[in-house]
């Protein structure tokens, strides 16, 4: 391991079409942050895809040790800068531009291995740490890991939301269904997941039901969040979420994060800037700056 400041602000990525049109491809530039994880907000943001995104735990020799102000150390993970070239937008035939170039269609196209699989291809090239594949479930794409790396291999790790949960409780408030269900993975895999979702999810007490029994976590939670996007009365359409799953070195833990997926007529701009984060108490140190946590263990 290695010593290290503190980082100071969070990734910042800037989407630019390239000139390549003939692919439709557009440039996602990474220098700060988790590239994969980056990215899966980009493609929610910016195509209104249903992306979700789950890591493992890094190898020791990917893990840099600091020190906050306050003396507490923090883990963060070495991790490289990255342009993605995402092929997500048709391509209008026979239009060009004053420049000559072959003009890009607004339609974006549908959400699959041909959008997907190039993109880790490029990461997995890339020598940042781990490696990622996807699972396609209906309307989605999980990014998931395709293992563990330890000692610079890689060996086999379950996705933590691949786990298999017995759903004895099918009906409720949908934040006790959660937690039910976040608790049962803890205790088969014994590991630590921090629930991150709104506040307001709990506190609204809408009601939820999960359909089948001896199922993945993944499955439970599409339901779940299926069910807090419903309106009362059902007169609109309902909200989506995809979410985050990711591992904080400096905790042991999971932390579980909820995007609101926009509608693909309300996505941003490719050109739009990227907002900035707001730093949330609580949330891991590669997602978010560094906040106070408990000393690590020597």
């Amino acid at each position: 391991m290695r010593n290290s400041s503190p980082p100071s602000l969070p990734a910042v990525l800037v989407l630019v079409a390239t000139a390549h049109l003939a692919s439709a491809a557009e440039e996602v530039k990474i220098d700060r942050g988790r590239p994969v994880l980056e990215l899966s907000a980009r493609l929610v943001r910016s195509y209104g895809y249903l992306v979700t995104y789950e890591d493992a735990p890094p190898d020791a020799q990917d893990v840099i040790v600091g020190k906050l102000p306050n003396g507490l150390e923090y883990r963060n993970l070495i991790l490289k800068p990255m342009v993605f070239h995402v092929s997500a937008r048709g391509v209008a035939a026979g239009t060009s531009s004053k420049a000559g170039t072959a003009a890009v269609a607004a339609a974006i196209r549908p959400l699959g291995p041909d959008v997907i699989e190039p993109l880790l291809a490029e990461y997995n090239a890339s020598g940042n740490p781990g490696k990622f594949t996807a699972i396609y479930e209906g309307e989605y794409a999980h990014i998931v890991p395709a293992g563990r790396p330890v000692h610079g291999k890689m060996i086999d790790f379950q996705p933590i939301l691949s786990t298999v949960v017995r759903v004895d409780q099918q009906e409720g408030k949908c934040w006790d269904l959660l937690t039910n269900m976040l608790n049962e993975v803890q205790q088969t895999r014994g590991v630590r997941v921090t629930n991150n979702l709104p506040v307001g999810f709990a506190l609204d007490g809408k009601q939820c039901s999960v359909h089948g029994q001896n199922l993945a976590a993944r499955q439970v939670l599409i339901q779940l969040l299926d069910g807090l996007g419903q309106h009362p009365g059902f007169v609109f359409p309902p909200d989506r979420y995809v979410w985050t799953l990711v591992y904080d070195p400096t905790t042991d833990a999971w932390f579980l994060s909820t995007q609101l997926v926009p509608t693909q007529d309300h996505v941003e701009p490719a050109s739009a800037p990227l907002a900035p984060r707001v730093t949330v108490p609580g949330q891991p140190n590669g997602y978010f700056t560094p906040t106070p946590v408990p000393p690590v263990k020597k």
